[in-house]
């Protein structure tokens, strides 16, 4: 039987590489799965995994976003469906709406600005945002529309009007 040589060696090596990498893209794009929206009550289940249930069928939701804030509300949901996990780009609850992209998250909300202790707020479909940026203290009091950077419930407001 013949030794392999470094030329075959490395010509098997790319080719593995190569075919990796096309099974990566392809597994990027099927992750991305049929773009649409989905409207239903985000649950948790026993084994802590958040779900989507549109009264038809329960969706695994995957996301940059963090959606325990939404437990138990009904949401709009839209991103891409892959079987039953629901990769989601944005949710719509009331006047929320929650953006993914490029793995930043950013949101939208119109809410009356508060001062507390800990610093400015809105309360917003019943859920608290704590904000945060220059030129808060300019907005208590009145309604606004806010769009930041949201991490928890935590925005960095990078525009208030």
């Amino acid at each position: 039987m013949k030794k392999p040589t470094a030329i075959a060696v490395g010509l098997t090596i790319l080719a593995a590489l190569g075919l990796g990498r096309l099974v990566a893209n392809r597994a990027v794009v099927h992750a991305a799965g049929i773009q649409t929206e989905v409207a239903g009550s985000i649950s948790e289940q026993p084994d802590e995994q958040i779900v989507l249930d549109d009264g038809l069928a329960t969706y695994y939701l995957v996301s940059a976003m963090d959606v325990s804030s939404f437990l138990g509300s009904t949401v709009v949901l839209q991103g891409g469906l892959d079987q039953e996990t629901f990769y989601v780009t944005n949710l719509v609850f009331g006047a929320i709406a929650v953006h993914v992209q490029d793995g930043r998250v950013t949101i939208d909300v119109t809410g009356t600005v508060d001062q507390v202790e800990a610093g400015y707020q809105v309360t917003v479909e019943g859920i608290t945002f704590s904000l945060y940026g220059p030129g808060l203290d300019q907005f208590v009091g009145q309604p606004a529309q806010i769009h930041g950077d949201l991490i928890g419930r935590d925005v960095t407001v990078t525009e208030i009007t």
